[in-house]
């Protein structure tokens, strides 16, 4: 008898620890899943996100290509109407700037200039790089590299027998500034790997200026050419980031364009959606 209920007791306890262990592989299962599901939000939601962000970079980036590849060819035409070329041709280069006044687009977002045929700067407002070489442009906006200004793009059309060339700094804090606040993601501008402007500041509030871009990154996008999606730590803090690279009329890599989001950020917008 005492056998017989020791045996139906340790049957029970057995069919017990067998339904906890149930239970405990349903709850792991359940929270495997959920979690899963959650990261795979995570995934599109940032995704989305970035794409969203990428999309109002290049609509900027593309509104001022527009407008570089607008003016220069309205000083042309207006140089020829007004019969200023002979003045322009006999080295009365600022009669550029008159006209940039006359047509109101002396924005000093934008840079001019004008070189003879042999590449000599002659003529220029705001802030130029000097050590632009105009061989490398054409009629269509491309970015080239400048020891002052960083990154940049330009576009130039033929005028009196030289160069009239209008541009941009692509590598500009504050509109990494203003893009960030727009959208809530970190924006930086690298030149080759290294970043040379950013919305990204250090816990003293200072830049992360001059950091370099992760091996695998740079292997991926200065050294192959392609975009690079993944998980970094930034200042800290763990990111999901996209990197554009930027290339030149050569189809050459001389930069990177990039879009981060904080990881602990988005999860967050993640739960507070379930």
């Amino acid at each position: 008898m005492k056998q017989n209920v020791k045996k139906a007791l340790g049957i029970g306890k057995r069919i017990i620890l067998y339904v906890i262990a149930v239970i405990l592989f349903l709850e792991t299962v359940t929270i495997v899943a959920v979690y899963s599901n959650n990261w795979k939000k995570f995934n599109e939601m940032f995704d989305n996100e970035a794409e969203l962000v990428l999309d109002v970079v290049n609509d900027q980036m593309h509104f001022m290509d527009v407008d570089i590849s607008y003016y220069p060819k309205l000083i042309r035409n207006i140089a020829i109407d007004e019969n200023k070329i002979p003045e322009i041709t006999a080295g009365n280069y600022n009669i550029f700037k008159e006209l940039a006044e006359t047509c109101e687009i002396s924005n000093e977002i934008y840079f001019y200039a004008f070189y003879d045929t042999a590449g000599n700067l002659k003529w220029n407002l705001h802030d130029v790089p000097k050590t632009l070489d105009i061989s490398t442009l054409s009629d269509t906006p491309a970015v080239f590299t400048d020891p002052e200004l960083k990154l940049c793009k330009a576009t130039k059309v033929n005028v009196a027998g030289g160069w009239f060339v209008v541009g941009y700094n692509i590598a500009d804090d504050a509109k990494c500034d203003e893009i960030a606040e727009e959208t809530g993601a970190t924006i930086s501008v690298y030149k080759d790997s290294t970043c040379v402007a950013t919305s990204i500041k250090d816990t003293s509030g200072n830049r992360t200026i001059g950091t370099a871009m992760d091996a695998d990154v740079k292997s991926t996008v200065i050294s192959s050419g392609q975009e690079f999606r993944g998980r970094l730590s930034i200042s800290g803090d763990h990111h999901s980031v996209v990197y554009v690279p930027l290339k030149n009329t050569k189809g050459v890599v001389v930069g990177s364009l990039f879009v981060g989001y904080n990881v602990e950020d988005v999860y967050q917008s993640v739960f507070q959606a379930m």
